[in-house]
């Protein structure tokens, strides 16, 4: 849920808001435990989203990096990340637990993008599937950098 707010497992909501209205108690602090012993990590999240036709068949890919940016205490990194978000300008929000900030934000149509920072358990391993090309086209979907005129003004 920290990668990903908008997966969980059950179409009604998470494992954990299914714990809290369930009254599990006993599983609820034995999660709370396991995360005051965890070593936390600043993470960010970048993922492209292309698709491949405009039907009703039409599938949606998304490709993602995953990069870490500071491990520490929970306290620590969420100081980290709310003086990020605070130099760029950006407001620092809570989802399913989990504290982060956007710089973009997934669009309706394709291709688009989405980045985030975010706060979490240290155990999540950096990842990106061919990350030269990853960062290619994230470059131009950001507009990080332009394409070349190949007209001469």
């Amino acid at each position: 849920m920290a990668l990903n707010p908008r997966m969980h497992l059950f179409s009604s909501g998470t494992v954990y808001d299914i714990c809290v209205e369930g009254g599990c108690s006993e599983s609820l602090k034995l999660y709370q435990d396991r995360l005051e012993r965890e070593e936390f990590a600043l993470y960010r999240v970048r993922r492209i989203y292309t698709a491949n036709g405009t039907t009703a068949r039409t599938t949606v890919n998304a490709r993602r990096n995953v990069e870490t940016i500071d491990r520490g205490t929970q306290a620590q990194m969420e100081a980290l990340l709310c003086s990020n978000a605070t130099l760029q300008g950006l407001v620092v929000e809570t989802t399913g637990g989990w504290s982060r900030y956007y710089v973009y934000r997934k669009g309706e149509g394709y291709p688009t993008i989405e980045e985030f920072f975010v706060v979490c358990p240290g155990a999540i391993k950096d990842k990106c599937q061919c990350l030269s090309r990853f960062e290619q086209d994230w470059s131009v979907l950001s507009g990080e950098i332009k394409q070349l005129s190949l007209l001469v003004v």
